[in-house]
């Protein structure tokens, strides 16, 4: 059952001939929102720049005159220069058709060229994105698509007026060739009527090979929250109950390959092949269940399918996702190769709502979540209240992120309000980040887990609930690759560690396993992987205690499944691309007097005031950035703003002025971006002069605006910084040259200005400027 329109053949060629097809007969609207296209089945590559595999990355948000404060940084960015050049030289009807698209952390966006009033040097999209440009990190990626002027490349093609081009690849070489072009959104759907009452039920569809859906761009643009939650599916199921899809193949989607949305109850998805997906593989529920509804979608299974090669349209897509849907059963399938998450529950973000209760994950084998695609996911990962949710016997190899913007990957991951959910005897091996996360949430319990390999802390707890969130850790072996395998808030009180096991035997030195206090102890054990993702065995330690680890490995993923039929595992991905260093300056000139520049983070503690841009004199721009401390802010160490910064080779030199006042206390640090970060320069200014590893080395006049400039050579540099200052700001004197205040810091991530006054003051920031030279 296909859902793809015939739309040429050719003849054996050479590779990297451009074979011109007429204009499909189709609604241009295929078109504009650049449809997928198949050449022998394989999937081809719209024509992009740069080409697959290549970014563009976002230099700088812009904040626009005729956009609302609120959402200022969401719509205009600074782009690199030939990114700009090409979508210049673009004719007014392929600047329609372009799609800019936006990788954020956990998901992307597909724009489009705004037609509004946009500022030289400067690319406006529209939607606006998400979150503001540069709001996770220096590395957001993005291209252009769907334009001819991008087709260059192999395997790249494009279709506008003039016809259908494709430019053939070395896999075509010497085969009759035949491009296929998706037609419809889906292939089956299936829906009772919720008004008069009447279910659709007791249907089964057994052995059908579905394939070939479409997923286009509006002309609108379309950005996505996370997880393709609005995603359509191939197979549609609303208003049903015991619907059976068994032994299907679906391949070649544009979204999601089933959904169980709306009112789908006891339906079973088993035993299907899933491949070569545009988003994910299936989804149960919705975002947003009412919750009075008596029969919403629940008491659903989906086992024993093999779901592989996800993400191809939408990256921040899951293998299987339940909304806000309680009693399903997701148990013993492959997930494998995915670009996002592996499997996601819940979908809510505070307490009480209870909404995706009782779920069952078990016995599910997750191979090669991530690929390095996008950040900030799981192999499980759960959102929200969810009491009675058990994840059980599931076996999870690599879960590796986009190393480059927002957070991490971790195997198990609790997200916000995560509420009693048990994890038990899951078995996770390799991950970025750890083992298992718990951002906030209560009275989860994690037991008999075995977490290793995670090349970060294996346990990390980064907020908590004080006296709520009852973290039970119990009976659980660690063989981390970090000698902190606690980190955050993971400790007494927030998490109740009891009869833990953690191993040394991939460290250098014993792992630290202070925050775990009585509740861990020192094991021999070490950890073995076949070829078979399926053979794991614990070698040495408590053999009586771990003799489950070989049985739920090797129970894992559908039965009988061959080995050959499993992904090889890739422990190891290529080398993150990264955005080159630029020179940063702070915007404070273009910031409207009250506001915060966009290309920097701030914390403000309990007044949101205490930090803004007012009028100054003696600056540049007539303004500065206003740090106004007080003891009603919080913290000493608050309020305090940041530059993120990607400057990793070379020597970076950073320059900025400064005005105090008789209570100033202001601190100035680099550290680079490690889960336990090191400091490079360090220096405190007070009215006592300027302060470095507790000794004053130069004077720091108040109520006068101070130059201070940094020079630090970077990676492989002496370990040493010089530090120059002036008064007037033209004659600079150097002051001294000092050592890091960490030996092993190499790399400037965090660029941090810190007001540490505990009593009324006001310190003025005229500019800050960071310039990076190559090495």
């Amino acid at each position: 059952i296909s859902g793809a329109l015939r739309v040429g053949t050719s003849s054996a060629v050479a590779s990297g001939t451009l074979l011109i097809f007429p204009t499909p007969i189709l609604d241009p609207s295929n078109m504009r929102g650049g449809t997928q296209l198949y050449v022998n089945s394989r999937r081809a590559t719209l024509a992009r720049s740069p080409n697959a595999g290549s970014f563009w990355f976002v230099q700088k948000p812009v904040a626009l005159a005729d956009e609302p404060i609120a959402t200022q940084g969401q719509e205009a960015f600074v782009p690199p220069a030939e990114a700009l050049a090409l979508i210049n030289g673009l004719s007014p009807a392929e600047r329609s058709q372009a799609i800019v698209n936006v990788m954020q952390s956990w998901t992307s966006g597909w724009h489009r060229v705004s037609s509004l009033t946009t500022p030289a040097g400067v690319l406006r999209v529209s939607p606006l994105g998400r979150w503001p440009f540069l709001s996770h990190g220096t590395d957001q990626r993005f291209y252009v698509e769907n334009v001819s002027a991008a087709l260059d490349a192999p395997g790249e093609w494009v279709w506008n007026t003039n016809g259908l081009r494709y430019i053939t690849a070395a896999a075509d070489v010497g085969q009759t060739l035949a491009l296929d072009m998706p037609a419809l959104d889906k292939l089956l759907v299936i829906a009772g009527n919720a008004y008069a009452g009447t279910y659709v039920q007791d249907l089964e569809f057994r052995g059908l090979n579905f394939g070939y859906t479409r997923q286009l761009t509006p002309d609108a643009g379309v950005t996505d929250q996370q997880a393709g939650v609005a995603i359509g599916a191939a197979i549609e199921v609303d208003i049903a109950r015991r619907i059976v899809i068994d032994s299907c193949q679906i391949n070649h989607t544009g979204g999601y390959g089933v959904w169980l949305r709306s009112k789908v109850r006891e339906s079973t998805v088993s035993n299907c092949r899933m491949a070569d997906l545009g988003a994910g593989g299936i989804k149960l529920g919705l975002a947003a269940q009412v919750a009075t509804d008596v029969f919403p979608t629940g008491l659903n299974t989906v086992q024993a399918n093999s779901i592989t090669d996800t993400g191809k349209v939408l990256p921040g897509a899951v293998g299987v996702w339940i909304g806000q849907s309680s009693d399903n059963t997701v148990a013993n399938n492959l997930i494998a190769n995915t670009s996002y998450s592996g499997i996601s529950v819940g979908w809510s973000w505070n307490y009480g709502s209870g909404n995706a209760s009782r779920n069952v994950i078990a016995n599910n084998l997750l191979v090669n979540i991530g690929q390095g695609q996008l950040s900030d996911m799981g192999g499980i990962y759960t959102v929200g209240d969810a009491p009675g949710t058990v994840i059980s016997g599931n076996v999870i190899h690599q879960v590796r992120p986009y190393t480059g913007y927002g957070a991490g990957a971790w195997g198990l991951y609790n997200d916000a309000a995560a509420t009693g959910i048990l994890w038990e005897r899951n078995i996770v091996i390799g991950t970025n980040d750890g083992g298992y996360l718990l951002h906030y949430g209560r009275s989860n319990t994690v037991r008999n887990n075995v977490l290793a390999f995670g090349d970060r802390a294996e346990v990390y707890v980064g907020k908590t609930d004080p006296a709520l969130t009852k973290l039970v850790f119990d009976k659980n072996l660690l063989i981390p690759k970090s000698a902190s395998p606690f980190a955050g808030f993971a400790t007494a009180p927030d998490a109740i560690f009891t009869a833990n096991l953690v191993s040394s035997q991939m460290l250098v030195k014993p792992a630290d396993i202070t925050k775990c206090g009585a509740g861990c102890v020192a094991s021999p054990a070490t950890l073995t992987v076949g070829t078979d993702p399926r053979v794991v065995a614990v070698i040495g330690g408590d053999a009586t205690a771990h003799a489950w680890v070989s049985t739920v490995a090797a129970g894992a993923g559908p039965l009988g499944l061959a080995a050959s039929a499993i992904p090889s595992v890739v422990a190891v991905l290529p080398p993150a691309v990264v955005a080159p260093p630029v020179g940063y300056s702070t915007d404070i000139g273009t910031t409207a007097i009250g506001s915060r520049p966009l290309n920097m983070r701030y914390i403000v503690g309990k007044v949101n005031s205490s930090i803004t841009v007012q009028a100054a004199t003696g600056t540049p721009t007539g303004k500065a950035l206003v740090f106004a401390d007080s003891a009603a802010v919080g913290n000493s160490w608050e309020p305090y703003s940041w530059a993120t910064l990607n400057h990793t080779k070379g020597i970076t030199k950073v320059e900025f002025s400064i005005k105090m006042d008789a209570a100033t206390n202001f601190q100035h640090e680099w550290r680079d971006n490690a889960s336990v970060f090191l400091t490079g320069p360090s220096l405190r200014i007070r009215p006592t002069g300027i302060d470095v590893a507790g000794k004053v080395v130069a004077p720091a006049p108040v109520n006068q605006w101070l130059t201070v400039r940094i020079t630090v050579p970077l990676d492989t540099g002496a370990g040493l910084w010089t530090l120059e200052t002036s008064v007037d700001g033209i004659t600079f004197t150097k002051v001294g040259t000092y050592a890091n205040k960490n030996a092993g810091w190499k790399r400037l991530n965090w660029l941090g200005f810190i007001s540490n006054a505990t009593v009324t003051s006001t310190t003025l920031l005229g500019y800050i400027k960071a310039d990076n030279t190559a090495p």
